[in-house]
């Protein structure tokens, strides 16, 4: 019993030991994995998850980084910086010279319009940097915006692992890129302060403008509604004449010195458009000597076709007024004097030689015009007034009678209306320019200034207008028979249509300038605009829906851009493409059928578009339609989309030969309610495209234009069957239209009741002239058998009589 017992208890301690043993064992290893773990930590799966979302933000952050270092770069901040402190500058000079303008008693009108227009030309520019620079505020925004919400995400993730930290290179990574955003976050708020402050600037300049042409508007005003008050004395009163009217050299110089000062400040600022300029008249010299021996140039400017420094140095420095068109007074000035010279020349060239006098005296005259306008303020610009006035009336009488000695008895009927017109305008600048001299013998000097100065203004711009007119048109001309052009069909074979076309283009253009411009001179042009734009937006109303005139209008010109794009486009495909190529004349026809519709669709869409008709009401309208459709437009839908298939599926086309009922002819059009077919006899049958599609149609020429043509031919019994149906295939195979393939045959038909019958059968390419090639095939095969002694036998009837004489007796 006690061995027992003491066994069980010897057993329990070493069980007990051993117990103890393995939990020491297995403590330490936990243990020693905790602190391993410490070290070279062993992500679990979800560390693992996290620290793979933390490497791809950072290759993100990366790359946002870069896209954004380059997207920096190519903002124009600097740029618009510098267009602001040149617009600043700009407007400064001009504040000052519109202030003193302001305050004189009696400020001319001509000097508070070209302020006006200076000013006008500023506030574009202010307009188009504020542009730029919102959208280079809403770019630095946008950009400060993602790095702060990257800067804020990595400071959540930091603050959310707390004590664990990442590995060394991963930690160093996010190190850097949130340095790197936080750098970019200050520049970013360095640049947006920058772009900020030039807003500003230009906002402040924008109001100021704003208040400077406001007070110019209402000066110009008041000075043009008293414009019929009597401003001082007259030039033929002695209080007129004093010393201050005869020196004009001084002030003289001054306004030129002013004017170049000016003009130098613009192009030290603007010096691309100067590089521009020259670029632009060397591609021009280039252009007209490389085509200058081509027979369109020569027909295009014939008289300047020995002198062709004349035309390049006319087209260049007008070609160089669209680029300094906010460079002001000054630049127009300038360009102006250098444009003297090669103008008249080209004037002298293109006229007769009777107008070459006239020619320089408007030359003259313009010149000085030009010192009139530096001597706006001073005495002495009445007196050069008056003397306009004088050089004026006399070239107009010198004009009529030019333009009357030119014409002979012959073309003076011809001409009767162009010389109607010139005798008209002359009279009436010749009376223009006499009110003009009274005002200013009378001391109504501002009346007499804006009638001449009208009246001038309309001729000097009809005179640059016309010679843009023929430059134009005869570089048009010399482009059209360039080696580039004429490769185009279209373009060779309709040179004169085009260049008419193009011709009556930039005229009704040129018009529209000049009328403008006169308008403008009258200081008319902004009430007629209103007027007409106030016409343009009334319409008539309907319910929720309105119709405005400008809106019909549009739609109208876009419809007609439509038909002329149309137009364009299938002479193109006409005669570039089509001849290219062997396209079959149906094919021809689908396809520009295909264009014509796709383009008249999109412009009836736009134009509808432009009415203002919502898709909703379009729904309302197709709905009725539907309705219509139900209870009478069947018919009409059912050819309709006949058509379409017509032209989609193409079962016919035009030029096919078809048979359809009795009518047999060729068809000539396809169109969208029913197809016209023109018979052999030239008669046209208008037949619905739903027949053509629910009816049997024998189409000769669907897939190929070729026929079987089967002559029957009758010879005498008792002739060589072998020897007549040789001398038959060699007379058929004989003939020039008869096709080699497949080959032509003779076949022994028939024992007739007089003849022996035999087909003659050959294939022909063009089925339209099967009827003329079967009567020349019978003819050859008459002549084969007649010179072969082959008879073609007359029909053969036996008569058989039976005579009764007995009732023939009786009946006598």
């Amino acid at each position: 019993m006690f061995k027992i017992v003491r066994g069980k208890t010897i057993s329990f301690r070493i069980g007990t030991l051993i117990s103890g043993l393995l939990l020491f064992f297995v403590n330490s290893t936990v243990t020693f994995a905790q602190e391993n773990a410490s070290e070279s930590p062993v992500p679990t799966a979800e560390a693992k998850v996290r620290l793979s979302e933390i490497l791809s933000d950072l290759d993100t952050n990366q790359r946002f980084i870069t896209s954004m270092d380059q997207a920096l770069a190519a903002l124009r901040t600097k740029s618009v910086q510098n267009k602001s402190s040149q617009i600043r500058k700009r407007y400064l000079a001009l504040e000052k010279e519109v202030l003193l303008a302001l305050k004189r008693p009696k400020p001319q009108i001509g000097e508070l319009e070209a302020f006006l227009n200076a000013l006008t030309q500023i506030e574009a520019q202010v307009k188009s940097s504020r542009v730029e620079i919102r959208k280079e505020i809403e770019a630095y925004t946008s950009y400060k915006e993602k790095v702060s919400a990257y800067i804020n995400k990595w400071d959540r993730v930091k603050k959310e692992r707390g004590s664990d930290i990442f590995p060394g290179q991963v930690e160093e990574q996010i190190r850097d890129i949130i340095i790197t955003l936080k750098k970019r976050d200050r520049q970013i708020s360095r640049l947006l302060d920058v772009v900020l402050k030039v807003e500003s600037e230009l906002g402040r300049f924008d109001q100021r403008l704003k208040q400077l042409k406001l007070r110019i508007t209402k000066k110009l005003y008041g000075e043009r509604f008293d414009v019929m008050a009597r401003q001082g004395p007259s030039i033929i009163d002695p209080a007129f004449w004093g010393k201050e009217s005869l020196y004009v050299w001084n002030p003289l110089k001054h306004s030129l010195n002013t004017l170049a000062k000016r003009a130098s400040d613009y192009l030290e600022t603007r010096s691309e458009l100067l590089l521009l300029h020259m670029l632009l008249i060397l591609v021009l010299a280039w252009f007209v000597l490389s085509v200058r021996n081509t027979a369109f140039f020569r027909d295009a400017f014939p008289q300047l076709y020995d002198n062709p420094v004349v035309l390049i140095a006319t087209s260049g420095i007008l070609a160089g007024y669209p680029l300094y068109s906010d460079g002001g007074r000054p630049i127009e000035f300038f360009l102006a004097i250098f444009l003297l010279p090669p103008l008249a020349l080209f004037f002298r060239d293109i006229l007769d030689r009777r107008y070459t006098a006239l020619v320089f005296g408007a030359g003259a005259l313009y010149l000085v015009d030009q010192i009139r306008g530096l001597l706006l303020n001073h005495p002495a610009h009445q007196l050069i007034l008056l003397l306009e006035i004088i050089i004026a009336i006399s070239l107009t009488f010198l004009f009529s009678g030019a333009c009357r000695a030119e014409l002979d008895e012959g073309e003076q009927e011809k001409h009767s209306a162009l010389i109607n017109c010139i005798n008209l305008a002359s009279k009436i600048a010749r009376l223009s320019f006499l009110i003009s001299g009274l005002a200013l013998i009378s001391g109504y000097y501002r009346l007499a200034v804006l009638v001449s100065g009208t009246t001038l203004d309309a001729i000097y711009r009809g005179m640059i207008l016309f010679a843009i007119y023929r430059l134009l048109v005869g570089f048009a001309a010399a482009a059209l028979g360039s080696r580039l052009l004429s490769i185009l069909k279209s373009v060779s074979n309709n040179s004169e249509l085009i260049r008419f076309r193009f011709g009556q283009l930039v005229g009704i253009l040129a018009i529209f300038i000049w009328v403008k411009g006169l308008l403008e001179d009258l200081a008319v042009y902004q009430v007629v605009k209103d007027i007409v734009g106030e016409f343009l937006a009334s319409g008539i109303t309907v319910g929720d829906f309105s119709l405005s005139f400008g809106g019909v209008l549009t739609a109208s010109l876009m419809l007609l851009a439509g038909v002329v794009l149309s137009r364009i486009v299938r002479a193109v495909l006409e005669e570039d493409l089509y001849s290219r190529y062997s396209f079959h004349a149906g094919t021809r026809y689908t396809i520009n059928i295909a264009v014509h519709y796709s383009i008249i669709i999109t412009s009836l869409i736009l134009a509808v578009t432009v009415l203002g008709v919502s898709f909703s009401n379009l729904a309302i309208i197709a709905g009725a339609l539907s309705v219509g459709i139900g209870f009478g437009l069947q018919a009409i839908v059912n050819n309709f989309v006949s058509g379409l298939i017509l032209l989609v599926e193409r079962p016919i086309k035009v030029g096919d030969l078809i048979i359809v009922g009795d009518t047999v002819g060729t068809v000539t059009r396809i169109g969208i309610r029913s197809s016209t077919v023109r018979t052999l006899d030239e008669a046209e049958i208008i037949i619905p495209n739903a027949t053509l599609i629910s009816e049997s149609v024998h189409n000769w020429t669907h897939s190929n234009s070729r026929a079987r043509i089967v002559v029957s031919v009758g010879v005498a019994y008792g002739t060589d069957v072998a020897e007549c149906m040789r001398i038959l295939k060699e007379t058929v195979e004989a003939m020039p239209f008869i096709l080699k393939y497949p080959e032509p045959d003779v076949l022994f038909r028939n024992f007739g009741e007089s003849s022996l019958d035999f087909d003659v059968r050959g294939w022909i390419a063009d089925v339209n002239r099967r009827p003329r090639y079967s009567s020349e095939l019978r003819v050859a095969i008459e002549k084969a058998l007649r010179e072969n002694n082959i008879e073609i036998p007359f029909p053969q009837r036996d008569l058989h009589i039976r005579s009764d004489f007995r009732a023939t007796k009786k009946a006598v």
